[in-house]
């Protein structure tokens, strides 16, 4: 015979499955010396929240630093009155939105991993283990990037730096001639790192074999850090458009 106090935790453990696909923690990259900004999603209806699990806890690395009590109330609780710690929930559309912000500083980020230094977030559904965690992606990225064009009858080179920028670049090139023809070619990159480390000079150069002479190219470069390996990253780059001959 199965006791009451095993159903329920037989119980809690079945909807924490289910809990845990519908439940979401996201941690965008953060520029340098910006706010960190932590969102978490929980559906408003779910029926651990019926079983007496009704509060959420946030935590900093091993730290816990706020909760927040799912009821009418729509309590939240700073654990150590931090200033630069602020947390709030609305619910919206049958589901509960937390929001976590905490100022950000240049002397977490681990230039060798690209993230915040120890800085791992988490967030707890009341007793349970049931959690989620994420790690704070930094990223920095100064000015826009600098073009040299040189076009001869063989080939077409462009190569474009950013002067400062953290982690690694890559480089998007979009270039047409006469806004027709589409120029294809390859991208090849060197990286230099600066300020011991901390950041990178990238550049990147492409090249066509053909070219013509004595037309006007349209060059439209991005250049963006390479947080998280996936096209995404291009938001958080760099965009300009010049004409070649002309003024850029």
């Amino acid at each position: 015979m199965i006791s009451k106090d095993f159903g329920i935790q037989l119980f809690i453990l079945i909807m924490g499955m289910t809990f845990s696909d519908s439940f979401i923690l996201e941690c965008p990259p953060v520029k340098e010396g910006a706010v960190v900004k932590v969102k978490a999603y929980f559906p408003g209806n779910h029926s651990l929240f019926k079983n007496g699990e009704s509060a959420l806890f946030f935590y900093r690395n091993k730290r816990q630093i706020g909760n927040c009590e799912l009821n009418s109330r729509n309590i939240c609780q700073n654990e150590y009155n931090n200033p630069n710690i602020k947390l709030t929930q609305i619910y919206t559309a049958g589901q509960y939105i937390f929001t976590l912000t905490s100022s950000s500083n240049t002397s977490w980020r681990n230039t060798s991993t690209s993230t915040l230094s120890g800085e791992t977030w988490r967030v707890r559904l009341g007793k349970t283990e049931i959690n989620k965690t994420c790690d704070i992606q930094v990223y920095a990225i100064f000015d826009k990037p600098e073009c040299f064009p040189h076009i001869s009858m063989e080939h077409f080179i462009l190569t474009c730096f950013l002067r400062k920028v953290f982690p690694k670049a890559l480089c998007v090139f979009h270039i047409t001639l006469n806004n027709t023809h589409i120029l294809k070619g390859s991208v090849s990159y060197n990286h230099e790192e600066i300020d011991g480390g901390g950041y990178y000079t990238t550049s990147c150069t492409f090249q066509a074999s053909t070219s013509i002479e004595n037309e006007t190219y349209q060059i439209s470069v991005t250049m963006y850090p390479n947080i998280t390996g996936t096209v995404s990253d291009r938001k958080y780059g760099q965009s300009f458009t010049f004409f070649f001959p002309g003024n850029f």
